[in-house]
């Protein structure tokens, strides 16, 4: 099949996302990147955290998805509220967006466990850059004239979040309304078609201490959205002297016809100092469009503020 064939087949599924696909941005290194997921897990490092992670997803695609994330969160009231402020970049294509999110979240203290209700407001930017695009016909009406068409969209979400130094929990929903994301005029639309979906994440992972070199940490992400198959990552980390991160992830989905899953990835993290920890991710696809990328990688900085030079515990590894 022509290259360029693909391209098209690929830019028009991922732009199909009200009937089978995922709208919200998929993270291989999630576990670390929770701010943009939950809104419940803002204050619970202890410490005012930052995050910064770069996405390529399906390189050597012309127009594939390439997004950006930056997030803050701190505690504050003795730790019993945490506020957090989050920026999103994802381009596919002629598409772009811009989110804005402010969060909120008080922890309840249960002994060993703490639970962290979450609530987040935001604000989208959604356009497309007409001037990218090549029309099939010249003069087609569904086509404006000025070079870009954008539309701002507000939107809030909740989570939850449940964790200890061992383990964590979390569900999220964090975009509640099904906010119309089409810029054809009213009277062309399909009733339905090209919505904003509610997107729900369900995660986990546990910490587990082999000896003073080793320690094992499990994490899982569900993500759910109606009309679309579940669709599952499942990572495991080996943690050598607390500093070097060895991980692999397995994720489901991809295509009907080879029915393998959508990747295998491998995730390296450094944790340079109590502060610092950068991290780099790498997807192997496993559907059929592997014979066209040749894979995703994302890139990761994780920097922590300390008032002092103790090491920490549940901050790192969770």
């Amino acid at each position: 099949m022509n290259i360029k064939i693909i391209q098209i087949f690929a830019f028009l599924l991922l732009l199909s996302t009200s009937i089978i696909a995922q709208q919200d941005v998929q993270y291989t290194q999630f576990m670390h990147n929770k701010t943009a997921i939950n809104p419940g897990y803002v204050g619970s490092t202890g410490v005012p955290c930052m995050n910064a992670l770069y996405r390529n997803q399906w390189t050597g695609f012309e127009g594939a998805p390439i997004s950006q994330s930056l997030t803050f969160q701190m505690p504050f009231a003795k730790k019993r509220v945490g506020v957090g402020l989050g920026i999103v970049h994802d381009k596919l294509g002629p598409t772009e967006s811009w989110s804005v999110s402010l969060m909120y979240a008080y922890h309840v203290d249960l002994g060993k466990s703490k639970l962290s209700i979450g609530l987040q407001g935001s604000i989208s930017d959604y356009r497309i850059r007409w001037d990218e695009t090549d029309a099939t016909q010249s003069g087609d009406l569904l086509i404006p004239d000025n070079a870009t068409t954008s539309k701002f969209i507000p939107n809030f979400g909740t989570g939850l979040y449940l964790y200890s130094d061992k383990y964590y929990v979390g569900l999220s929903i964090p975009h509640l309304l099904r906010s119309e994301l089409s810029f054809v005029e009213k009277q062309f639309r399909v009733q339905g078609v090209n919505k904003a979906e509610v997107h729900a994440f369900l995660m986990a992972g546990m910490l587990f201490k082999v000896n003073n070199i080793l320690r094992i940490k499990p994490a899982g992400l569900i993500k759910y959205v109606k009309n679309s198959p579940l669709d599952f990552d499942i990572h495991t980390s080996l943690i050598l002297y607390d500093q070097f991160w060895i991980g692999a992830t397995y994720r489901a989905g991809g295509d009907l016809i080879s029915n393998a899953g959508e990747s295998i990835d491998a995730v390296l993290q450094l944790q340079v100092n109590n502060a610092i920890r950068v991290g780099f991710a790498y997807d192997f696809t496993l559907s059929e469009i592997r014979d066209y990328t040749s894979g995703s990688f994302e890139i990761l900085l994780d920097y922590c503020f300390h008032t002092n030079g103790k090491r920490m515990t549940n901050p790192r590894f969770f």
